[in-house]
């Protein structure tokens, strides 16, 4: 092969198969016409730096140890390498050349600097050091415009060596073609898709990642052929109302095998006898958008509007035109593919002041009906395939935006042709969306009886008139077999069997109602007397007089015995006392505790609270077990009545747990997602073994942390979701996830050996420190000694190393990225390695959502305050339900006092 320059580099970070062809290629390749341009954009850059340096030396050998300013046009052949560089500058520091050292430049045929370009520059410092023994730390990129970007390369230099060692091992292993985005501008694409076709290739499905290949190949699918077998459409969850729609490759793969157009979701086109299609062609480097293409439907007669501007200073005439027109059909809706469009009117409205609210509303996006929904028989989502499928054409078979930036430089070199070309393009993108727009309308209208037409959910079943009639016979036959007949009182006229149109109806509805309605006055166990108040609310130091009024409350609870519980029923008879200064009557305040609605006592609200919050019962089982162990019929009102009022009492529970948790000197945090009527929320956990909090959140975003955390400097200890990096506090990762992470990658990629290899580094390291934790526990004396072992790990295993394996890669990168926040429980007494406690605080809430399934938002906040009380009893070995029976407010005391009122006695 030959010797690795910048140009490979480049071709790398591409697309490995490009640098792979062209090394092995023994013949100069052509570029395409993008790639020609760029490089005439390149060289005028370079021409006008040169002209404004009159002291740049062209490269000789010899010549760097001279120590001139600038040196251009840099070619040296060393070692497996070829260094290329057009130019190159001097900068003060010590090197084998001198007290000097040159950095790297490299020039752009664009204003956007690419990962590509910061590789190759980093690649030309790698080489420069060869040269000088210095790797320069920064280097120098100039755009197309003539602007200078200093880069730090210093970050460069290691997945660099990985790149090289890469492009070295292609001589033994060739990589795998992977078709990606930069096909459009590759020499190679006709060559690579013609393979990439010939292999059925998975990458020809434009939506499909590097990584979902991945994946596939290791369960042995290779081909779309192959992945067109493997979808099966999943039931819905009936209690999520609006699922996520997510693209399917799968289903993309039989689209394309069945020659059929799959649909998840339909559309929901609301089509107006007038409407407007648009699309716009511009400069995006420059951000210049010289041509708008619109074209007008009214009652099926086309009118095409082009607005063109020649230079940028008429690009705000040719806005203004397009407004104007836009805003002359202020009822019409316009229609657009991608957010190119959308985002191109803010730009401008935003440029020329002008406001397009009103237009702004009317907006389409047809792309945002297609993407995850409909799956056309086609291997992208572009507006070119789809078009191409549904019987668009295009006057120029290899039209593309791509293509558009060239024509439109060969327009201002000259060649006026090109002008014509890109309005017909630009009109014939716009006619194209039309007849995607109108294909979707049929979908929508005729999707069930269209042949070429299937549902993903329920695929159509065709059946003869006379199988329709059997089938329907058969499903009365089914429905009447049903285990719950007789409860649903269905009406079924056997003779009716043999009929086609027999459907079987309910005829007799249940009665409306609720189970706790109460008809007769249950037998009072126990009557109390409450005496009046002695002065009047209103004049505190006026005497209350006797009244022969009374007020009574009737009041279900249970009695709880040494033994077992009992229910009791209650009156209250509370004597009135009145006031000669008001002239009014007033119950005693005691019997004002119980509302006018209350029916259930303080006693029996909280042994429905210790079933649904400690034992994670059902609403529906805990109303069945009062019912038969207390003959009590209650009724569903109360049973988020009484969560909310139990969350109220506790509040002030829940701030104390909050207080001391925040005092402690470490917290473990962790968080799962839960279904809120149909909605991914989060459950966050705070916790530190002896106290938890939960809290809700509807994103996953760490501003819940943070402000719970407020000011807090302990230490976090957490899993490795990288939303607790922004939080502001010394972090201990959990190292049981990183070594659950590492087993289970083993088990997956038992051949790779190196991995293997790094692993058994690992758990060298790993094993005598844990087995250290095991023997003295948790403090930082007997720790500290294996700081040494590990900055030995860093050095000889992931400092500038380089591996092969992609798994080695992965943790190489994990372990540099949590350097500091794998360790700090070896300098801390009492800080765990793991967060399992955090864990441990979310097993009760995951277990209750596999019994519920999902929560109720309202009522979510006051149910997570009761687990936290609860979880904070269970974590300090304390019974949740005397907790509740007790009415104390502090956990920390509770029990206490008791204790010590046993000693005093």
């Amino acid at each position: 092969m030959r010797a690795i320059s910048p140009k490979h580099i480049v071709a790398y970070s591409q697309c490995h198969t490009k640098a792979f062809l062209m090394l092995k290629s023994e013949e100069s390749f052509d570029l395409t016409e993008y790639d020609k341009l760029l490089l005439k954009f390149q060289n005028y850059s370079f021409d006008t730096y040169c002209n404004n340096y009159a002291n740049i030396r062209e490269y000789k050998d010899g010549i760097l140890k001279k120590g001139f300013e600038v040196v251009k046009d840099c070619k040296i052949n060393l070692v497996e390498f070829d260094f290329q560089s057009k130019l190159i500058i001097k900068n003060e520091g010590k090197s084998s050349l001198g007290k000097f050292f040159y950095e790297p430049v490299i020039f752009l045929g664009s204003n956007q600097i690419a990962k590509e370009n910061r590789l190759e520059l980093a690649y030309l410092g790698f080489l420069l050091e060869k040269i000088q023994n210095k790797f320069p730390d920064k280097g120098l990129i100039i755009d197309k415009d003539g602007g200078k970007h200093r880069i730090e390369l210093t970050k460069l230099k290691k997945p660099l060596k990985s790149i090289i060692s890469e492009i070295q091992s292609f001589e033994q292993m060739p990589p795998k073609l992977i078709l990606n985005k930069h096909c459009t501008q590759c020499p190679f694409e006709n060559h690579c898709k013609t393979q990439a076709q010939k292999e059925d290739n998975l990458s020809l499905l434009d939506r499909i990642t590097p990584k979902q290949i991945s994946k596939l190949e290791k369960k042995g699918i290779f081909t779309v052929k192959q992945l067109s077998f493997i979808y099966k459409p999943r039931r819905r969850n009936k209690k999520v109302k609006n699922p996520p729609i997510t693209y399917k490759p799968e289903l993309q793969a039989l689209a394309i095998r069945s020659a059929k157009t799959y649909i998840q979701s339909l559309p929901t086109l609301d089509r107006k006898p007038t409407e407007i299609f648009l699309d716009i062609e511009g400069l995006p480097d420059d951000g210049f958008f010289y041509l708008f293409g619109i074209l007008i439907s009214e009652n099926n007669i086309q009118n095409t509007h082009s607005f063109w501007a020649d230079i940028q200073q008429d690009e705000k005439t040719i806005w203004q035109g397009v407004v104007t027109l836009l805003e002359t059909y202020p009822e019409s809706l316009i229609y657009h593919y991608g957010t190119f469009e959308p985002s191109t009117f803010e730009k401008l409205a935003k440029r020329y002041q002008t406001d397009i609210g009103s237009i702004k509303k009317r907006f389409v996006n047809i792309n945002s009906f297609i993407y995850g929904k409909i799956y056309f028989p086609a291997y992208s989502n572009g507006l070119k395939e789809l078009g191409k499928s549904l019987g668009a054409k295009w006057t120029i078979e290899k039209a593309s935006g791509l293509q558009t930036i060239i024509w439109r430089n060969e327009w201002k070199e000259g060649r006026t042709q090109r002008k014509e070309d890109l309005q017909t393009y630009n009109q014939e993108d716009c006619l194209a969306l039309k007849i995607l727009t109108d294909e979707l309308s049929r979908i929508q209208t005729t999707a069930s009886i269209s042949n070429d037409v299937e549902f993903v959910q329920n695929p159509k079943k065709i059946a003869s008139e006379v199988s329709q009639g059997v089938h329907n016979q058969f499903e009365n036959i089914l429905d009447f077999s049903h285990y719950d007949y007789d409860k649903r009182k269905v009406k079924l006229n056997f003779n009716s069997i043999l009929k086609d149109d027999s459907p079987i109806q309910d005829v007799i509805k249940s009665k409306k109602g609720y189970k706790g309605q109460r008809k007769l006055t249950p037998k009072i166990t126990r009557y109390t007397i409450l005496e009046r108040d002695v002065f009047c609310a209103k004049h505190q130091n006026h005497e209350l007089e006797n009244s022969n009024k009374s007020s009574k409350r009737l009041i279900i609870d249970i009695t709880f015995t040494r033994s077992g519980a009992k229910k009791s029923i209650i009156q209250y008879i509370g004597k009135y006392g009145y006031c000669t200064l008001c002239k009014k009557h007033y119950s005693p305040n005691k019997i004002k505790e119980f509302s006018s609605s209350a029916l259930y006592g303080y006693n029996l609200k909280a042994w429905f609270i210790y079933q649904r919050i400690a034992l994670q019962l059902s609403y529906e089982k805990i109303i069945t077990s009062i019912n038969e162990l207390f003959n009590e019929n209650m009724s569903w009102r109360y049973t988020h009545k009484f969560v909310k009022d139990f969350s109220a009492i506790y509040e002030e529970t829940e701030q104390n747990i909050e207080k001391k948790l925040l005092e402690s000197p470490c917290i473990h945090i962790d968080e799962t997602p839960v279904n809120i009527q149909g909605a991914t929320h989060y459950i966050w956990v705070f916790t530190n073994e002896k106290y938890v909090v939960l809290r809700l959140s509807e994103t996953r975003e760490v501003e819940m942390s943070r402000k719970f955390l407020g000011t807090y400097k302990g230490i976090i200890i957490s899993d490795f979701y990288a939303g607790y990096d922004s939080l502001d506090c010394p972090q201990q990762r959990c190292w049981v996830h990183f070594i659950r992470d590492l087993n289970d990658d083993l088990w997956s990629n038992p051949f790779d050996k190196e991995y293997e290899c790094f692993v058994s580094e690992v758990r060298n390291l790993i094993v005598p420190i844990l087995q250290m934790v095991h023997k003295k526990g948790l403090k930082k004396h007997f720790l500290l000694k294996f700081c040494k072992e590990i900055d030995k790990f860093y050095k000889n295993h992931i400092d500038d190393k380089i591996y092969k394996s992609e798994l080695c890669k992965l943790y190489q990168k994990r372990f540099t990225r949590y350097q500091n926040n794998l360790f700090v429980f070896l300098e801390h007494d009492d800080i765990n390695w793991h967060n399992n406690t955090a864990e441990r605080g979310l097993r009760h809430i995951c277990k209750q959502l596999s019994i519920s399934g999902s929560l109720h938002k309202s009522l979510t906040p006051h149910y997570l305050r009761l687990v936290s009380i609860m979880q904070t009893c269970r974590f300090q070995n304390k019974s949740f339900l005397k907790f509740l029976l007790s009415k104390e407010k502090d956990i920390d005391n509770f029990g206490v006092r008791r204790k010590n009122v046993t000693e005093n006695d």
